[in-house]
């Protein structure tokens, strides 16, 4: 064990990392956020993020057509 009793073995590890925030969902949040500010209601704002969500990870469609129908389910 260490000789000095006085602090705690892990106590360099916590100082080292003291000022670090993981900000894991910020790619989300931006992507949320674009359907929020565009004057839909919360939970129309939800459904298209979802769909969004679903066309990236279930389609192979190109990205221009992703787009395509995203902006014509908007404008209806």
């Amino acid at each position: 064990m260490s000789e000095n009793k006085t602090q705690p073995r892990n106590a360099g590890h916590q100082q080292r990392n003291a000022g670090v925030k993981q900000d894991r969902n910020s790619a989300v949040k931006e992507e949320r956020s674009a359907f929020d500010n565009i004057g839909l209601t919360k939970r129309n704002a939800d459904y298209m993020f979802r769909f969004n969500q679903a066309l990236q990870n279930v389609t192979k469609l190109d990205t221009d057509k992703k787009t395509e129908i995203v902006q014509g389910m908007l404008m209806n």
